[in-house]
């Protein structure tokens, strides 16, 4: 209680002294004296707390995202009510003259709040705890308790095993490592798919498969049309055609995902976006309405914010090197993925837990995001993980907490390996190499990442657009040119994915995307999937001059007679009879490069050519074809080494080889708890699943 007092005392003093001050700059507010400061200070803490919960029962029916505009309007007339409150008690005591001077009130105090709040408050888990957990506890009311373990999947975006080691190591996870320490977790790797990115490792895991996908971004030469993964259409193609109704998360939730694993209650789940059920939308309206983690998330972005800038100047004033551009709309959305994803995950979170939902998943992209741009194994990346950490450590609180037992599980969808990228190595992308090699009369269609840091802001904006109401009404109106195909897409996206874009590059003698080091070339004037020998004999010089360049180790294409090569500078490997000549262009991959290449190549999807960048088996290092510093999507280094930190009450023999998606998702559903699986079982009688 008397903390709570020297806490309202303090607020009232800054906000005083605030009020004090806007009455001297700002035309029409005025107050007589410190008395009436302190007065409307104290007044506007107490209307406050009568009129934000009616504000918040009545705001249900506003998409989760419109809520900060109600907010805003609420804060503008909690001052007007106050000053007239105070006006009443003591005349002549403050003077507001419109709602206009009244909102600009309300957002400087609300700015002065949130950085008394990030000065005193952000480090203290027991005010966290009082103001936000206990809330969510209470909100969520009381459920009959079960002994049956519930599970909890936390997703850390692009971590690697061994840079998930470092980071123990050196200190910035002490919670992951008390868990490896004690005994309580068990860590292990596993090895991804090609490719190693978010769209093909989540759907595995979610859904069982990931058959079809042979990169983020490819030419779909069936339907002659480009499929980006985190295009709306794709991503409920793709999920329409893998699921099963049997995906990990049937029964349970799933928060921050690409895809859904089957589950009903879904939010932020890109493939079922304005589409989910039940908890999510309610909770993060609840995360949006609770004052204290508001302005919480309010401090965190704004420091984020400036701590992207300063290491960003650092790196050019000590000339930090392999480094790419990193600009303030970067620092903005790395704020927006490191603080209010990862603290609205953590709201969702605790409240699914409370409310005893028997699987959850959620994915944390805050890694991902910075190790792109400050490379994988760099300090600014590392230090993120702190704030991992401590979610990791607030699940753990909750667990012990909630109305069944719960058990944490920590994994990556693939790792991130480090280099300079392709361009800034030899001066040219791949498109403009294969464009040289082509002889090209019609020019080649270069596909690259497009604004990837922009990804989290068209999600949030889609999860608009796709509710019910006025507000969405008005919200896809001023956002109508931005829609596309039922998708918000802002930035250089546009380009890429709009009819003109594509009907542009039907007419190109060739298409190169990029997917980190993993480059796919396409010839969509040339109908299906053409033959090595096809290739050599309409442009002679590409497969040579790519398998020979220094920036690329090798290239696959299908021979009409030998079935799937793969042609590196000093030989050949032959898939489908394992038959080498010269030397092995796979040998530095590992022993399942061929396996992970062969599957590929089976696919209906399967590129004219792929290429495989440049990797250093020495250094770890690739040239990635996308500006990235830390790159993902192909083979080579940590991008293929993402780990599994498991409850060590959860069976898994410890050498049962996990290679692939698939197999990782047949490992995590025989852990799904029976309420979830819909079928009756003991405790812990989860099986251990058969051995690939």
């Amino acid at each position: 209680m008397l903390r709570i007092v020297r806490w309202t005392a303090g607020i009232v003093v800054v906000d005083g002294v605030i009020l004090l001050l806007l009455a001297r700059l700002l035309p029409g507010f005025d107050l007589n004296g410190i008395a009436s400061a302190a007065g409307m200070a104290l007044g506007g803490i107490a209307v406050g707390a009568l009129l934000w919960p009616a504000m918040c029962r009545a705001a249900a029916w506003l998409p989760a995202l419109l809520f900060p505009v109600l907010a805003l309007v609420v804060s503008g007339a909690i001052v007007v009510v106050t000053a007239v409150l105070l006006d009443l008690v003591a005349p002549g005591a403050v003077t507001v003259a419109n709602v206009w001077t009244a909102l600009v009130v309300a957002i400087l105090l609300t700015i002065v709040n949130t950085v008394v709040i990030a000065l005193f408050g952000l480090g203290d888990q027991r005010l966290y705890d009082r103001y936000v957990t206990n809330r969510i506890r209470r909100s969520a009311g009381v459920h009959e308790r079960t002994d049956i373990p519930g599970i909890v999947f936390i997703q850390l975006d692009g971590l690697a095993e061994p840079i998930l080691l470092r980071a123990i190591a050196e200190g910035y996870m002490p919670t992951a490592q008390r868990w490896i320490t004690t005994g309580s977790h068990q860590l292990r790797g596993w090895e991804t798919d090609l490719s190693s990115q978010t769209a093909a490792s989540q759907a595995g895991i979610l859904l069982g498969s990931n058959e079809g996908i042979p990169a983020f971004r490819w030419w779909d030469k069936t339907a002659n049309t480009l499929v980006v993964c985190d295009k709306l259409s794709s991503a409920r193609a793709l999920e329409s055609q893998l699921s099963t109704s049997q995906g990990l998360l049937v029964g349970g939730a799933s928060r921050w995902n690409v895809f859904s694993g089957d589950a009903a209650d879904t939010f932020g789940t890109f493939s079922k976006l304005g589409q989910g059920v039940t908890g999510g939308r309610r909770s993060y309206l609840g995360f949006l309405s609770n004052p204290y983690s508001l302005a919480r998330t309010f401090s965190l972005f704004g420091a984020e914010i400036v701590r992207e800038r300063v290491e960003a100047l650092r790196q050019r004033v000590t000339n930090v090197r392999p480094r790419i551009h990193r600009g303030f709309r970067y620092a903005l959305v790395r704020a927006g993925t490191t603080v209010l994803l990862q603290e609205s995950a953590a709201y969702m979170l605790t409240d699914d837990m409370y409310r005893g939902v028997p699987v959850i998943y959620s994915t944390l992209f805050s890694y991902d995001k910075v190790a792109h741009y400050a490379g994988a194994e760099r300090r600014d990346a590392l230090k993120v993980l702190r704030g991992v950490d401590r979610v990791l450590a607030h699940l753990e609180r909750v667990a012990a907490d909630a109305s069944r037992p719960y058990r944490i599980v920590v994994l990556s969808d693939h790792g991130h390996s480090h280099g300079a990228p392709f361009r800034q190595r030899f001066g040219k992308t791949l498109a403009e190499l294969v464009d040289e090699l082509c002889d090209s009369q019609r020019g080649v269609s270069e596909v690259d990442s497009g604004d990837e840091v922009l990804s989290g802001i068209n999600s949030a904006l889609d999860e608009v657009i796709h509710q019910q109401g006025i507000a969405t009404r008005l919200a896809r109106r001023a956002l109508r040119t931005r829609i596309i195909d039922g998708h918000v897409v802002l930035g250089s996206e546009h380009r890429e994915t709009d009819d003109a874009a594509i009907q542009a590059m039907h007419e190109r003698d060739a298409i190169v995307v990029a997917t980190g080091n993993l480059g796919l070339v396409s010839f969509p004037r040339l109908s299906g999937r053409i033959t090595l020998e096809q290739i050599n004999e309409t442009y002679p010089r590409l497969v040579p001059g790519l398998a020979g360049h220094e920036g690329i180790c090798c290239v696959m294409a299908r021979s009409a007679t030998d079935g799937a090569v793969v042609v590196g500078p000093r030989g050949s490997r032959f898939l489908d009879s394992g038959r080498v000549d010269g030397e092995d262009p796979l040998a530095s991959f590992g022993p399942n490069a061929a396996r992970h290449l062969a599957r590929v190549d089976g696919f209906a999807s399967a590129p004219d050519i792929l290429v495989m960048g440049m990797y250093d088996s020495s250094t770890g290092e690739v040239a990635a074809f996308e500006e990235q510093v830390g790159s993902h999507g192909g083979l080579g280094g940590a991008q293929s080494q993402p780990f599994l930190l498991h409850s060590a009450s959860l069976p898994l023999e410890p050498d049962y080889p996990i290679v692939g998606a698939a197999a990782l998702h047949a490992v995590l559903k025989s852990w799904v708890p029976a309420d979830a699986r819909g079928v009756a079982a003991a405790p812990d009688s989860a099986e251990q699943p058969a051995a690939p």
